[in-house]
């Protein structure tokens, strides 16, 4: 696997999470989108030009959808 970038590391907190999504990162064709659901969950939304998955960070990183 080619290596296309540099690591990414990111300090989510709770707080940064609001039902209006937004951009949190974006390199090299991935984006990452941060959001919380009306039932108050967490979510990352994880996206490239192949599709996309939603990632639940606080609920020991589960993918919910793809």
């Amino acid at each position: 696997m080619q290596n296309i970038g540099p690591d990414i590391e990111f300090h989510l907190r709770r707080q940064d999470f609001v039902e209006q999504p937004h951009v949190i990162a974006n390199t090299y064709g991935l984006s990452v989108t941060a959001f919380r659901y009306p039932s108050g969950i967490e979510a990352l939304l994880v996206e490239n030009e192949r599709g996309n998955i939603i990632v639940l960070p606080f609920m020991g990183q589960m993918i919910w959808g793809g």
